[in-house]
């Protein structure tokens, strides 16, 4: 074999490993950056989005957030400093009063859910290690109600208020759990001047009775579930699911 050909061959054996190693070099290096990235990249991720905002986090807790009224009277009460000489009266300009929270909503969010209700699918009595006996509710998924059909409830239970002849600044009263059925009652009279009077649902016989003489409603509206405490003379609009 002559020089030239031994030494072409011993060129392109070289020049063979070298290529191969150095493949072999990048295959391993990628794998290990992919794999780093793999692992790591919540953390570089969480470092990324949070970038400055720690910084902006405790400018925040720092920030004075209330002053005395009177710098120069230790004793003066300490106000927001937002609303250091004048307190704020309404939240919006166009809030005058609660009777335009309704129409305000309409406007901005009529086909957006609200008041969620979960309906009781089963009520289980359920003994306490102390002995005592609890009801436990089963509840099924949520079901809401638009705004857009709030208002219309509203718009029904305000006619329905105003059928009785009822006029504004008549007192109408509330005994009734926690529901959807509540809230719209109330936006109802407020809407046309009524005077809102509420008790307790949990209220004792002689409570229920003295807060009604007292307070000289025209109507009482209520549940279903609490009518038994009521006198049947009593004048009764019964909320039964939707009004």
């Amino acid at each position: 074999m002559s020089p030239n050909a031994f030494s072409r061959i011993f060129s392109t054996a070289v020049n063979t490993v070298f290529k191969r190693f150095l493949l072999s070099l990048i295959r391993t290096t990628l794998i290990y950056i992919i794999a780093l990235l793999f692992v790591h990249l919540p953390t570089f991720y969480y470092y990324i989005t949070t970038l400055g905002k720690d910084d902006r986090k405790y400018e925040k807790q720092k920030r004075i957030r209330s002053q005395l009224i009177d710098s120069s009277d230790p004793s003066s009460p300490y106000r927001a400093v937002e609303v250091l000489h004048q307190l704020q009266t309404q939240p919006e300009d166009q809030l005058e009063t609660l009777a335009v929270i309704p129409d305000l909503c309409l406007q901005r969010h009529a086909d957006k859910e609200t008041l969620g209700v979960r309906e009781i699918l089963d009520v289980q009595d359920e003994t306490q290690p102390n002995g005592k006996l609890y009801k436990k509710f089963l509840l099924g998924d949520y079901k809401f109600t638009r705004y857009s059909e709030a208002c219309d409830r509203i718009n029904s239970i305000g006619r329905g208020l105003l059928s009785f002849g009822f006029k504004s600044g008549d007192k109408i009263l509330i005994y009734a759990e926690t529901r959807p059925e509540w809230l719209l009652t109330a936006f109802a009279a407020f809407r046309h001047g009524l005077t809102l009077v509420t008790l307790y649902s949990t209220l004792g016989e002689e409570a229920l009775k003295h807060g009604i003489n007292e307070s000289e409603v025209k109507i009482i509206i209520t549940s279903h579930e609490l009518t038994f405490k009521l006198d049947i003379k009593l004048l009764l609009i019964f909320i039964k699911g939707r009004l």
